[in-house]
């Protein structure tokens, strides 16, 4: 059973929004068993009121709506199909896994729960579902993290994980030659301009926050009240994603440059190649960006950038033997880190954090060697 039984629009954002009533199991075809592996997905809680839910589940109690996203690049044709109710309910009712859950995770994982326990739900029971259907993606950045903030149900954090998740195909459209790729797709970093997508979602967060530091969810729940990202209005969360947008199509040029210079002078370092595309530096790079960007120095990031990029392919035609991001020297500083007193992870974090911030904020007039030993002071 799925019918359309109302539609909105969110004025705020322009958003069409469909409201649906649906039966349990046809629910369950809709979302598939896929969603219990999304990688940026929460796992299953437990906590002791989902035992009293499970219960009122089973008693045919009806459920708050559960909020659907459909996924981006879907959006378009079916906003065509709005004013036919039977396309719409076609479209909206496909169990080719069309949408992902913006919220309603937890009571979606007890219903799974009860038809694998093999029970049968309540000839007239149903669900109340609401789409989301977004075709510009400022649109979804300004939905996501300011009209669902500072709910517990789900923290600014897994907002732009699940942002970053709906609008892949789009990001990659609009930074030209990258690949995401998520922990299912078995994929690996095996070149340049290639990312595990949590990486870059994770770098999106660092930017805003302007820290390299990734908070648990419960301290952003408490922290993100008083947030500037949440008093944030719709023109300036769409500016400062167009920002990262920019920055990222320029790491992503640093990235294969570097990915290169290091590549085909081995001895340099090990693993030379690979280090600006880690998981750590991604996140600190961005941070770095994110704070001076903050403290309007916008445009001696992007000129230093620029003058990075022209500097590695300098290096590059010129076939010069250089390490460049003076690694040897971050080697030295990691080593005298005492594992015992601090988290390696996040000494190595700071470290990345700093020397960028120091870097980016001279304009290039300090050198990276300079930079590391200002970052250990």
């Amino acid at each position: 059973m799925f019918k359309v039984i109302g539609k909105a629009k969110d004025l705020k954002s322009d958003t069409d929004v469909v409201y649906c009533q649906v039966s349990p199991e046809k629910y369950l075809k809709i979302i598939g068993n896929d969603f219990e592996d999304f990688e940026l997905q929460r796992k299953k809680e437990n906590h002791k009121g989902y035992g009293r839910l499970k219960q009122d589940i089973k008693d045919g109690a009806l459920l708050p709506s559960i909020t659907l996203a459909v996924k981006h690049e879907l959006v378009t044709s079916i906003i065509s199909d709005i004013e036919d109710q039977d396309k719409l309910e076609q479209s909206l009712s496909s169990e080719n896994g069309i949408v992902d859950i913006l919220d309603g995770l937890q009571r979606t994982y007890i219903l799974k729960e009860l038809k694998d326990e093999g029970f049968e739900f309540r000839d007239k029971q149903t669900l109340l579902l609401e789409y989301w259907l977004e075709s510009d993606l400022k649109n979804i950045v300004y939905r996501m993290i300011v009209l669902n903030s500072g709910q517990k149900a789900m923290s600014m954090r897994h907002q732009i994980d699940l942002l970053f998740a709906t609008t892949k195909q789009t990001i990659q459209e609009k930074v030209n030659g990258i690949e995401l790729f998520t922990e299912r797709d078995g994929a690996r970093r095996t070149s340049p301009n290639k990312y595990p997508l949590s990486n870059i979602a994770a770098a999106y967060y660092a930017f805003l926050k302007g820290s390299p530091e990734q908070d648990s969810e419960n301290i952003v729940n408490d922290q993100i009240q008083n947030n500037e990202i949440f008093e944030s209005n719709k023109e300036k969360i769409n500016e400062d994603f167009e920002t990262f947008i920019e920055a990222l199509n320029k790491f992503k040029e640093i990235d294969r440059l570097a990915w290169k210079l290091y590549q085909d002078n081995p001895e340099l370092i090990e693993d030379g190649h690979t280090w600006f595309g880690s998981d750590n530096v991604i996140v600190s790079f961005f941070a770095s960006i994110g704070i001076l960007v903050k403290n309007n120095m916008r445009g001696k990031v992007f000129n230093t950038l620029d003058k990075m990029i022209n500097s590695l392919e300098e290096y590059i035609q010129d076939q010069k033997t250089v390490d460049y991001f003076e690694l040897q020297s971050y080697e030295n500083l990691i080593k005298g880190i005492n594992s015992k007193k601090f988290n390696i992870g996040s000494a190595r974090r700071k470290y990345i954090f700093q020397m960028f911030k120091e870097y980016l904020r001279s304009e290039g007039d300090f050198n990276f060697k300079t930079c590391w030993g200002m970052a250990a002071i």
